[in-house]
């Protein structure tokens, strides 16, 4: 029994153990659930986002929506406007204590986990109100704040309690630490110890101990006490430059703290940057110098300084040339180098672009060292291949696949070209692949989406198969499609509703911009009112809109006037009578409320009164004797011999140098200076100019010619051209004074001559007649031009052969081509035509002036089917009427100034300063709104005071100088060189034209 009650217990063990290895299982198998659970549990939305991108999984998959639809409404939010923050109140934000813990959501976290879960709540939501009424007194508190509103030196070193040392800002980490409070007598206890010395008013311009470099730690005595460079300059720096403080501390100790950091190439020669040298065994390129003598302080004009110039400056160093020797110029053009190709040059394997980097930092142009350069290593040197031909304007945003790889066509024109040369077999190929995504043909008139009023940029649309901006939209048309056409129609009706607005107007309809202006606005106190056009189109503030009328309100009766009729003469301070007076225009006056200078209240006078005004005789009577003074005319109504030389007052100085000097010192009329001075300058400064003026080519009223302008002779004894010659007897003598009859006598012949006449004496020019000259089509009047132009002179064998080949064409009567040339077609009969804007006529793209040709020759002519259809087709891009008084986009008062060459946004669309000041001439009106509206726009951008040589004085218009190595004429450094250069009054390149030349 015994042992059956031990096999019986052995069995039951047997099966309680398997029942135990059962459970035992089957628990493992619940604590892994739990764990799988524990994981999904604890897994973060940021984590779910990071596997997404891990995995690769796309947008719109299964996969993705699935777990878009299981996670967004726990894991996304819509950020709010006024994100709650937990120690946020009344308007300002306490010090938030980040490790605080509090009981959130049944859960301990801290403090700054509340505030972070709170920024995803509106200020005024009922979550960001429970939680602060439930945990604002355990996480916030009014932090002691050590400088207030001043500035806090937070690396200022201080002696801080218990003899410890600390910097201004530790002072601050301890009040959030201690939690100390604002209102706490600690609080006021530290401010009376330190707040004096850790806090400042920053200053507008600090001062600065020492240009660069400092020495540190160097001691010092500074303020009475013993002190360090380091913080001698901390303090220095609470300064302002221009104190005294400042002065005396770079007196005091600024050669003790400053030094000048070693320079292995002194002040006269330049740094290779790129040169590699071995230094203490290791090898750097030269422009690793500086930071090693930085780290190491390294001085200049020490022992170890000059060691280190006299090893490396010969490597590193050298003098840049002149005129740079560059590689890759010819005489005709600049090609580019190849950086894939390598040449042998001096014994040495080189990269091309190695090669080309170094002749132009350190070889002159006219070296034998270049000239052989360039012939030893011509192969570096190519046409670099361009995608877009003739006249084509390259495109920058689009992206193409080349060779499976996404770029864009920026890319494709500047990277991916280089080292592929014109006509190259690649270069064909990418012409051939990609010219027609980025390259465009620019229009003749461009597409104007907006033109009434502005463009609402920021704005999106459906356009091209995407979304973009109204901004991009009016750039596109305006650089794409000419204006006329279907596609600028269809696009600018589509679009015109979204995005064109009418932008808010200061001053209304019938108000005009006082330019001169100022209000306070936007933060500004010299805010110009004719800025606030550029501030409505910016921010696309529109006509009756709230802002636009709060704006009109606050700064209409400021910035706004009711423009005169200058039909009747507006008010001018400095004339009284007829008699013009000259002004001290920096002389200041208190005007309306300011001071203003006597040129701005001149300028406001003669925008906003009438002469006859009793506003503008009042202001005469107040500002007349402060601003206007009669200047010291010295040849009293006679002429002024400019570049006489005299002598006046100890010095030589020409009648012009005295003239304008006059002015500047204000030289009275009538003052004993003046009287003075004429009396010693009349006689060799003026002149009076002839009643009946010596004309050189012209005897007794007949015409005898032209002058030949460059031919040198001889008069008097003197050298001179024939136009110099005739300009001198037009301006001094009379018609039958003895030296005009001598020069007549003496010198026409050598400096007259008869212009060229294909149809000489006995013929008679029909203008009208067609004829071929240099393979173009001209007519016969047009011919004229050419020859006039080139100043052929009758009888000369070149007149001679212009007789012979034109004058069966020209002189024998109507050509047959065109039996009744004298009713050719008139496509603008009694309106103004374009000469020069672009048509299209039978698929070939001609300018008005060769379809007014064309159709001549192929007998078109006046009140035919064909002229009639003409005129339907091409009068609104040939014809305008012209303007009685047209805008001049430059023209401001009386004073008209110069068109800058520059590229601008008008009406949402990018075109040139030129185009905008031609179109406005030829099409509106002085008075027009878009005049004014255009001008108060593109003034700025557009208009310059071009550099006057004379300013007031008259310009001696054929007086040669030399300049810049080449001679010419005033006339032509005035207009041609100043005006291609764009040379601006005021500028120093201007001053020194015009101390050079005067």
């Amino acid at each position: 029994k015994a042992q059956e009650d031990d096999e019986d217990d052995d069995e039951t063990g047997a099966e309680e153990g398997g029942d135990d290895e059962s459970e035992s299982a089957e628990t493992e198998e619940e604590e892994e659930e739990v764990k799988e659970e524990g994981v999904e549990e604890s897994v973060t939305c940021s984590s779910i986002d990071a596997s997404l991108y891990n995995d690769f999984v796309e947008d719109d998959t299964e996969q993705c929506l699935e777990i878009k639809s299981e996670y967004t409404t726990d894991c996304c939010y819509t950020f709010p406007t006024n994100p709650c923050g937990l120690c946020k109140q009344d308007g300002t934000s306490l010090t938030l204590l980040w490790a605080s813990e509090v009981i959130y959501e049944g859960r301990s976290v801290s403090c700054g986990v509340v505030d972070n879960i709170l920024n995803t709540e509106e200020e005024t939501s009922p979550t960001c109100s429970a939680a602060k009424a439930e945990h604002f007194d355990d996480c916030c508190f009014d932090k002691c704040s050590l400088c207030d509103d001043n500035q806090l030196a937070w690396d200022f070193v201080i002696d801080y309690y218990n003899d410890t040392s600390k910097t201004c800002g530790d002072i601050e980490a301890i009040f959030t630490a201690d939690e100390v409070k604002s209102s706490s007598d600690r609080c006021d206890s530290v401010k009376d110890d330190y707040q004096e010395l850790c806090c400042f008013t920053p200053p507008v311009t600090p001062c600065e101990l020492c240009p660069e470099y400092v020495r540190w730690n160097e001691a010092v005595e500074f303020d009475g006490e013993e002190s360090t460079c380091k913080a001698a300059t901390s303090m220095l720096k609470r300064e302002e430059e221009s104190s005294d403080e400042c002065s005396s501390g770079k007196e005091n100790i600024g050669e003790a703290c400053c030094y000048e950091l070693c320079n292995v190439c002194g002040e006269s020669l330049m740094l290779d940057w790129d040169a590699v040298v071995e230094y203490e065994g290791e090898r750097i390129a030269c422009g690793d110098f500086k930071p090693i003598f930085g780290r190491n302080e390294i001085e200049e004009g020490t022992d170890e300084c000059s060691s280190i110039k006299g090893n490396y400056s010969d490597f590193c160093c050298y003098t840049p040339p002149n005129e740079p020797c560059n590689l890759c110029q010819t005489e005709t053009s600049f090609l580019d180098a190849y950086t894939s190709v390598e040449v042998e040059l001096w014994g040495s394997a080189m990269n091309c672009s190695d090669v080309y980097d170094y002749l132009i930092r350190r070889i002159e142009t006219d070296s034998e060292t270049c000239s052989s350069a360039k012939e030893s290593v011509s192969e570096c040197c190519y046409n670099k291949c361009t995608i877009c031909g003739g006249t084509q304007v390259q495109e920058f945003e689009l992206e193409i696949d080349l060779n499976g790889e996404a770029i864009s066509c920026l890319q494709l024109h500047s990277v991916r070209t280089s080292d592929i040369a014109v006509n190259s077999s690649d270069c064909l190929s990418m012409q051939s692949d990609f010219s027609n995504q980025c390259c465009y043909d620019t229009p003749d008139t461009p597409c104007v989406m907006c033109p009434d009023g502005a463009v609402r940029k920021d704005l999106e649309v459906d356009f091209n198969g995407g979304t973009e901006t109204c901004e991009h939209v009016a750039n596109f048309l305006a650089s794409r499609a000419n204006n006329g056409t279907e596609e600028c129609a269809s696009s600018t009706a589509e679009y015109q509703e979204y995005c064109c607005f009418d932008k808010c107007s200061l001053c209304g309809e019938n108000g005009q911009i006082d330019w001169d202006a100022y209000v306070e606005f936007d933060g500004k106190d010299d805010a110009s009112c004719g800025s606030f056009d550029w501030y409505f189109s910016s921010n696309g503030i529109e006509e009756g809109s709230g802002q636009c009328t709060d704006l009109q309100v606050a700064f209409e009766e400021t910035c706004c006037y009711e423009a005169i009729d200058y039909s009747i003469p507006a008010c001018s301070l400095c004339k009284r009578g007829e008699a013009w007076y000259d002004m001290n225009g920096d002389v200041d006056v208190y005007f309306q409320g300011s001071n203003r200078t006597c040129t701005e209240v001149s300028n406001s006078l003669f925008r906003k009164a009438e002469e006859d005004s009793g506003f503008c005789a009042a202001a005469k009577a107040e500002y007349f004797p402060s601003c206007c003074f009669e200047k010291c005319d010295l040849c009293q109504g006679s002429q002024l011999d400019a570049n006489v030389e005299v002598a006046y007052k100890g010095a030589a100085a020409t009648c012009l140098e005295l003239g304008l000097r006059f002015v500047a010192d204000i030289v009275m009329e009538g003052s004993e200076e003046c009287n003075a001075a004429r009396e010693i300058l009349f006689e060799p400064c003026c002149f009076s100019n002839p009643t009946d003026p010596c004309v050189l080519c012209q005897s007794n009223t007949v015409d005898q010619g032209d002058i030949r302008d460059d031919v040198g002779v001889s008069f008097y004894g003197s050298t001179t051209s024939c136009f110099d010659l005739n300009s001198f007897l037009v301006s001094r003598e009379e018609q039958v004074g003895f030296m005009c009859q001598a020069a007549k006598a003496e010198l026409q012949e050598d400096c007259c001559f008869q212009e060229c006449s294909i149809c000489g004496s006995g013929g008679n020019l029909y203008w009208d007649n067609p004829t071929t000259f240099n393979g173009i089509s001209f007519a016969c009047g047009e011919l004229t031009w050419v020859l006039s132009g080139s100043r052929v002179e009758e009888g000369s064998e070149e007149c001679i052969q212009m007789q012979s080949t034109y004058y069966d064409d020209c002189c024998s009567g109507p050509s047959a081509l065109i039996p009744d040339a004298g009713n050719k077609c008139e496509i603008c009969p009694s309106v103004g035509k374009d000469w020069y804007a672009q048509v299209i006529h039978l698929g070939k793209p001609m300018t008005c002036l060769e379809l007014d040709s064309v159709l001549l020759q192929k007998g078109v002519f006046d009140v035919s089917a064909e002229c009639e259809q003409a005129v339907q087709d091409y009068s609104n891009q040939c014809c305008y009427i012209p303007p009685k008084k047209p805008c001049n986009l430059c023209q401001s008062g009386k004073q008209s100034y110069s068109v800058l060459d520059q590229t601008v946004t008008y009406n949402g669309a990018e075109t040139n300063c030129y185009g905008i000041y031609n179109y406005l001439w030829t099409r509106l009106e002085t008075e027009d709104d878009a005049c004014l509206v255009t001008q108060n726009d593109l003034q700025p951008q557009c208009c310059y005071s071009k550099c006057s040589i004379c300013q007031d004085y008259q310009l001696d218009q054929d007086k040669l100088v030399v300049h810049e190595g080449a001679t010419m004429a005033c006339s032509e450094l005035e207009n041609s060189f100043m005006g291609l250069n764009q040379i601006m009054q005021g500028s120093e390149q201007c001053a020194r034209i015009q101390q050079e030349h005067w």
